[in-house]
C-alpha cells in the first residue's frame, strides 16, 4: 500500500510539474506567436540551471523537462521567423549591487564573505 500511495504521489507530481513548466510554456509561446504576424514578438523564457537539450543518463527530471522546453521553443520559433525566442538560464544573482534586497539575503559565512 505505502508503495502505491508513494508511487502515485510521484506520478501526480510528474504530471502537475510537467503541466506547469512544459505545456503552460508552450501554450503561451503558441499564443503570443501569432498575435502580430507582421511585425516581431520577442518571446524571453526563463530556464534554469542545470537544463540541457541533450540529456544523459543521469540528467535530472528538472534538466530534462526544462530542456524539452526550450527545444520545442526554439523549434517554433524556426516555424515562424517573426517570433524570436531567447532561452536563458540564470545561474545566480550578484546581490552586493543590488542595496535593495540586502535585508533578504541570510548572513553569509565568513569563507563566503571573503570571496565576494
Amino acid at each position: 500500500m505505502n508503495c502505491y500511495v508513494a508511487l502515485m504521489l510521484t506520478l501526480g507530481f510528474f504530471r502537475q510539474y510537467l503541466e506547469i513548466t512544459h505545456d503552460y510554456t508552450i501554450a503561451a509561446a503558441r499564443a503570443f506567436s501569432t498575435i502580430h504576424p507582421d511585425s516581431p514578438f520577442t518571446f524571453l523564457h526563463v530556464s534554469g540551471e542545470g537544463a540541457t537539450q541533450s540529456p544523459g543518463t543521469f540528467t535530472t527530471l528538472y534538466g530534462r523537462v526544462k530542456g524539452q522546453v526550450e527545444s520545442e521553443l526554439l523549434d517554433l520559433g524556426k516555424t515562424n521567423p517573426m517570433f524570436r525566442v531567447y532561452n536563458v538560464r540564470p545561474g545566480g544573482v550578484d546581490w552586493t549591487k543590488h542595496p535593495a534586497i540586502h535585508p533578504f539575503i541570510p548572513p553569509q559565512e565568513t569563507y563566503k564573505k571573503m570571496l565576494i
